[in-house]
């Protein structure tokens, strides 16, 4: 199976996948990395930020970028039911 590395960038820091992990596919790998944002996001969101930008970036085990992913949360707190 080809091993992939799953690198995570936000807005403040890089975390590089030195060791990376071998899935079946690059839509596996691809996979995990949506499920990887969405834990992120998660804790980001329950820890009070209404904002967060993270991209992981797949590379193959040649260091050939094969694939981005990306997502943009905002959330809008209102108090008020009928605020816009």
């Amino acid at each position: 199976m080809p091993r992939f590395f799953l690198h995570v960038v936000n807005d403040t820091a890089f975390t590089r996948d030195d060791e990376g992990q071998t899935f079946a596919s690059l839509a596996a790998a691809c996979q995990e990395a949506r499920r990887t944002i969405g834990e992120i996001i998660a804790q980001d969101v329950t820890g009070g930020l209404n904002t967060v930008h993270l991209t992981v970036m797949i590379d193959d085990e040649t260091g050939i970028r094969v694939a981005n992913i990306k997502a943009v949360t905002h959330l809008v707190v209102s108090l008020s039911p009928f605020a816009g």
